[in-house]
């Protein structure tokens, strides 16, 4: 049996990528998953928490948000309201997107419950189960950061910051947790570090074995990812999943190594990544898109390559999603790559793309039938936005490739509409007991 490919990349790298695609979610408030990470790993240490404890709490912190994504752009500005209207959907969101991948059932937790207050103690248990201590260090750093100013240096705010903290102790905010930041409060680092600019790779002080991971790994990783970019909306909800399979066996007919095959399933598992940074209401557009719709939709592939080519340890991926939109002629975006530059893998992933998208069912009208999908490939390809041979081998093998899709994105859909299922059902709950 041939062996996995293993690559150079630690579980800690993994978040901090995906933790700044989050960043594209809601670019008002850049740098916000970074500072409550630096923010709560310090509290957690003052706390005495253990290096195991302080990590997984920094991981939770860089990832607590995540369940955002699918949020309307008012619910998305509300969260930056220190007194958050309903703040557990996206709570709920993040834990239920993070769980099933085994290596976050910990952060996932932690990301449940980190906008539950303390309640003078009341609120240590929910549902019978106990509240992690990392919930409520994250809820204090992720509200100290959202009465951060921009328009004035920190040293100047941190202490009527810190009031203001001290003033709602025991009923929001836990009094471990507060009484650390007390310490940390007179501290200048403490400020200065999580809100510099220079914070990038300042973040682990407590020291750990890096454990590199291998394909599977890495591919397990990647779904878990196209979830998050896919649930965003409705009309999403399966196409990176068929991408992904659609590319794979695409690079099988073309006589790919396994090893390639793979990393075009995980090219196309994360192609789209950059539609983080795209509203819902353009993606949901049933109408023709304007001058800014456009825009917003030609930058997605810019930002999936600004985000995976931190790692360089894939950056051959990075390329092969970031190309997705470029075309034969050099006509494409966002580089304007053509011709012999473009590496087969690209063109495939390209081709795999168009594939699926004009398979599947959009906002503006139902999937293809094989007759009229194949007439419009095959103008792509004779107008040089596709590579012709590559249209031709989806032509040959096209009852395995459409077989394959429909599958994968039946599966994507069936998740997703049991996933939306139980977020309402449980948002129902809270709501009566709320009432």
């Amino acid at each position: 049996m041939m062996r996995e490919k293993k690559y150079q990349i630690s579980k800690r790298q993994l978040i901090e990528c995906l933790s700044s695609a989050l960043e594209l979610i809601n670019p008002t408030v850049a740098g916000h998953n970074q500072r409550v990470a630096l923010f709560s790993k310090e509290i957690a240490k003052v706390m005495g928490l253990s290096d195991d404890a302080v990590n997984e709490i920094y991981y939770a912190a860089l990832l607590h948000d995540i369940g955002a994504a699918p949020l309307t752009i008012r619910e998305k500005n509300d969260l930056i309201e220190f007194d958050v209207n309903m703040p557990y959907k996206h709570c709920l969101i993040g834990y239920l997107l993070l769980k099933d991948y085994k290596p976050f059932q910990k952060i996932a937790e932690i990301v449940h419950y980190h906008h539950s207050n303390w309640l003078y103690g009341a609120n240590r248990t929910f549902d019978g189960e106990m509240i992690p201590v990392g919930s409520y260090i994250i809820h204090l750093a992720d509200r100290v950061d959202i009465l951060i100013r921009q328009n004035q240096h920190i040293l100047l705010q941190n202490h009527k910051i810190t009031d203001y903290i001290k003033s709602r102790v025991g009923s929001v905010f836990a009094p471990d947790a507060v009484a650390a930041l007390e310490v940390l409060s007179t501290q200048e680092y403490f400020w200065l570090g999580a809100t510099s600019k220079s914070y990038c790779n300042t973040c682990m002080t407590a020291k750990q074995s890096e454990e590199y991971i291998t394909q599977g790994d890495l591919e397990q990783f990647t779904k878990l990812v196209s979830f998050v970019i896919d649930f965003k909306s409705r009309f999403t909800a399966s196409h990176s999943c068929g991408v992904s399979a659609v590319a794979r066996l695409m690079g099988e007919a073309f006589g790919l190594s396994r090893s390639d095959c793979g990393e075009l399933s995980i090219a196309g598992n994360l192609h789209d990544l950059g539609k983080l940074v795209v509203p819902n209401e353009v993606l949901e557009k049933k109408g023709a898109l304007n001058t800014e719709d456009e825009a917003y939709i030609k930058s997605h592939s810019y930002f999936t390559y600004s985000v995976l080519s931190q790692v360089e340890e894939i950056s051959n991926i990075a390329s092969y999603a970031a190309q997705h939109h470029e075309k034969i002629d050099g006509s494409g975006y966002p580089f304007h790559i053509r011709d012999d530059e473009l590496s087969p893998q690209s063109r495939l992933l390209s081709v795999a793309d168009i594939f699926t998208a004009l398979a599947e069912d959009r906002p503006y009208r139902k999937g293809m039938h094989r007759e009229e999908l194949m007439a419009v490939m095959y103008q792509m390809a004779q107008s040089k936005h596709l590579d012709y041979d590559m249209v031709k081998m989806v032509d040959n093998n096209f009852s395995d490739f459409d077989l394959k899709r429909d599958s994968m994105q039946q599966y994507a859909v069936g998740k997703y509409k049991n996933f939306w299922k139980n977020i309402n059902r449980t948002l129902a709950g809270y709501r009566e007991e709320a009432g």
